[in-house]
């Protein structure tokens, strides 16, 4: 069954425990990863549909380059290069469900040496935030402060 998200508070509440498991294993703190999946499906309205209109489950938006094996669908987005928004179609990962998207997660960032000054970091939001971006995770120069911003809404929402 597809989950719906009426409200921030549904998604938030749905991750929290999965978020968790994040936070085991890559010492982020569990609001953040929340805080990054609700920027990156605005609250999981817009988690990226497949051909067929089914979820994706995809909640970080992760491409589906050479590395991975899955499913994918393709899909518009605006990238920025060299300071002006373009549109690309490109291919994302589409995953069976949540906890496979989020398990993804933790191996995208924790596989290689590109996010390792990151993670790092992990236990200072900001710092590790401002290391997503110019480790490269998002084309957006504004994508650490979004997140910033958006993790304020999480952690109000948690503490209701």
């Amino acid at each position: 069954a597809e989950a719906s998200y009426q409200q921030p508070k549904d998604f938030v509440t749905a991750l929290v425990e999965p978020a968790k498991k994040v936070q085991e294993q890559l010492n982020v703190p569990f609001a953040v990863v929340i805080a990054q999946a609700a920027l990156e499906t605005g609250w999981g309205k817009k988690i990226i549909k497949t051909e067929n209109g089914s979820s994706s489950n995809n909640l970080f938006n992760i491409k589906a380059d050479g590395r991975w094996q899955g499913d994918k669908t393709h899909k518009e987005t605006l990238e920025f290069e060299q300071g002006a928004m373009v549109k690309k179609k490109e291919p994302f990962r589409v995953y069976e469900s949540v906890k496979e998207s989020i398990d993804d997660y933790v191996s995208f960032l924790s596989s290689g040496s590109r996010y390792q000054d990151a993670l790092e970091k992990a236990s200072d939001v900001e710092q590790f935030l401002h290391g997503l971006q110019s480790a490269g995770y998002a084309t957006d120069p504004q994508y650490a402060d979004k997140i910033m911003g958006t993790l304020r809404k999480v952690t109000a929402l948690l503490a209701e």
